[in-house]
């Protein structure tokens, strides 16, 4: 546990770091998305798929912290050199929570993506007819 532990405390601020660097990878695609309607659309449907980097991030804060419920409630145990007996470990197991993650889908980062799309199929459907008109005027 200690060495585990050190390990865990050395590469922290790495670690930060690196999930800094992700979110703002992420922003920055999204803004530059707004540029090209292929990956605004990319964007879009991994964020309805709950498959984008941000739920992938938030993922990993869940384990994280699973992580950490199961060191402070085992990790006494290993430490006290207690022997559970059958019962104890049949009730130490129906006493520590079970969850899986659930992603949400956020709908407040969904629509700004929507929007750009629709800004998108608007401008086109403005420009096609006036540069087909155009087009034809020139032959």
């Amino acid at each position: 546990y200690a060495m585990h532990q050190v390990g865990d405390d050395s590469v922290s601020e790495l670690a930060a770091n690196y999930f800094q660097t992700l979110e703002k990878r992420q922003r920055w695609a999204e803004n530059f998305a707004y540029l090209s309607p292929p990956v605004l659309a990319q964007l879009l449907y991994d964020r309805i798929a709950c498959s984008d980097l941000s739920t992938q991030l938030r993922y990993l804060d869940f384990v994280a912290q699973a992580h950490q419920q199961l060191k402070d409630r085992f990790y006494p145990l290993v430490f006290a050199d207690k022997e559970l007996t059958p019962p104890e470990y049949q009730e130490f197991r129906r006493s520590f929570p079970v969850s899986s993650y659930q992603p949400q889908l956020e709908a407040g980062k969904v629509w700004p993506l929507w929007g750009g799309l629709v800004a998108w199929a608007l401008l086109v459907a403005v420009s096609v007819p006036f540069l087909y008109k155009r087009s034809s005027l020139q032959k």
